[in-house]
């Protein structure tokens, strides 16, 4: 049977790159959407060692969505498409408002993508990267916090106006789209499928990096800091830690399985002060002499 046909959003991302290439070894035929082909992290994902022979082959293509917030955004990437695992979400550092540059774009991109796909009769489901933020009281009580059960969650989003760091913003995002799309599936009862997948933090090996300093970004920037000792607020976060490869292949293996379990399971805060006992673990023999 021939593999269906991806669309991949948000391709030039820590996990969105390895969910990439995890499809292509796979045997996928894959269009990833870009904003821009002159932009720096398109140009880095149009150039990339690890894609070039897909390329060639013309198992990998790519076409521009400039603007997300457009109401016909993904209409011309969606044809001819059968599956999209969609893991793009606006998060620009620096940024200046938060609500128009990071919330509502998360928000509306989605639904946009979800409104294009009603007209589109190839589709057969969607995959939308979410947040375990996403299952989270918000704001996020300080201390003591509960067992979150999804299926009595009701995520509020008070405060809005108040969220002026990054961290907060993108778990607001994260609620309210999760939110919209559950208002969107129940509306209009579409006929593809509506798949979310809720990872918590991911650290692990970026494909991406071709060098060192590229190494610290995102969540693994996170892990890399506590580990080389620099103070960074909020060790503690939710949620079990997933690698690079098994969320991508997650998404991967959520577009072809025809039936899947129901809710959520819940976990308590993990600590990433357990990463420096891991380290001395792996290098036992340098941690006597100080050094790590």
């Amino acid at each position: 049977m021939t593999p269906p046909t991806l669309l991949i959003t948000g391709a030039t991302g820590f996990i969105g790159f390895r969910t990439l290439l995890e499809a292509l070894e796979a045997g996928y035929t894959v269009r990833a959407t870009i904003r821009s082909s002159s932009s720096p992290a398109s140009q880095a994902l149009l150039s990339h060692p690890l894609l070039s022979s897909f390329i060639s082959q013309n198992k990998l293509s790519f076409i521009e969505v400039p603007d997300i917030l457009h109401l016909e955004a993904y209409t011309e990437a969606l044809k001819n498409i059968t599956h999209v695992i969609h893991l793009a979400s606006p998060l620009p550092l620096p940024f200046k408002n938060p609500q128009t540059e990071i919330i509502n774009p998360t928000i509306q991109g989605t639904l946009n993508l979800l409104r294009a796909a009603l007209h589109t009769p190839s589709l057969r489901r969607i995959i939308i990267t979410s947040s375990i933020v996403a299952n989270l009281p918000f704001p996020h009580p300080t201390s003591n916090p509960p067992l979150t059960e999804a299926e009595t969650r009701v995520p509020n989003l008070q405060a809005l106006e108040t969220i002026t760091s990054v961290f907060p913003a993108y778990c607001a995002a994260k609620i309210a789209t999760l939110n919209a799309t559950d208002a969107f599936v129940s509306t209009h009862n579409p006929a593809f499928d509506v798949v979310r997948i809720c990872p918590g933090f991911v650290y692990g090996r970026d494909s991406r990096a071709t060098d060192i300093p590229s190494l610290m970004s995102g969540s693994n920037r996170l892990l890399l800091s506590t580990i080389l000792g620099q103070k960074l607020p909020g060790a503690a976060v939710g949620g079990r830690s997933p690698r690079p490869r098994r969320s991508a292949r997650t998404h991967i293996s959520t577009q072809r399985v025809l039936r899947w379990a129901t809710g959520f399971r819940g976990y308590r805060p993990y600590s990433l002060r357990r990463c420096i006992s891991d380290c001395e673990e792996a290098f036992s023999e340098r941690s006597g002499r100080g050094d790590i």
